[in-house]
Formats: structure tokens, C-alpha cells, sequence
């Protein structure tokens, strides 16, 4: 099926995203990883004193990995990747202060 064939409408662009990523659902699938994944990061900038910034960074780097993975093409794959790297770090650093923290707590 070429793009000749699509035609303009919405349906034509749902027809080629079926044939180019396979069916809607499984594009909504892999898209939930990343909405999921900037979902916890923004909640993670909130500073929001109920939710554990160690457990929102982990998935926030869980899910962008596993988007990352299923959305090969994706043109913003490497500035995903860079963002990974950038929270791994964050999150390690976020594990150091803890650590250190307990050992002053009597």
C-alpha cells in the first residue's frame, strides 16, 4: 500500500500508521510508555511531598527505556536517551543522599 493510495482524510492517516507501525492499539500501547514516563517526571518537578522521587525517577527511566525499545524510529529516540542517562544520574546521586542521611539518623 503506497502513499499514493492513502488519499488526505484522517482514516487515510490511520491507514498508513497500521501499515507502517502495525494496529492502532498496539501504537497506543507503545505510546504509554512514553506518556506514562513524562507523566512521572513531571510529577517528579513538582516536588510533591507525597510521592518518592526514587520510585517516580525509576519509572520515569523504566518507561522511557521501554518506549525507546518498541519506538525505534522515533526522531526523538536520542534526545529520549540523553534524558535517560541525565535521570539515571539523578537518581543515583537522589540513592547517595539517602544513604548517607540514614546513617545519621539515630
Amino acid at each position: 500500500m503506497g502513499l499514493e493510495r492513502l488519499g488526505s482524510g484522517p482514516g487515510s492517516t490511520l491507514a498508513f500508521m497500521e501499515g507502517q507501525l502495525g494496529s492502532p492499539v498496539e501504537v497506543a500501547k507503545v505510546n504509554w510508555h512514553k506518556n506514562y514516563a513524562i507523566a512521572c517526571e513531571r510529577m517528579l518537578r513538582l516536588h510533591l511531598p507525597r510521592e518518592d522521587p526514587e520510585v517516580l525517577l525509576s519509572e520515569t527511566i523504566k518507561h522511557f527505556l521501554l518506549y525507546t525499545k518498541k519506538a525505534e524510529d522515533d526522531p526523538q529516540q536520542g534526545q529520549i536517551l540523553q534524558a535517560v542517562k541525565h535521570l539515571k544520574k539523578e537518581l543515583q546521586e537522589l540513592r547517595k543522599v539517602k544513604k548517607g542521611g540514614n546513617r545519621h539518623k539515630v
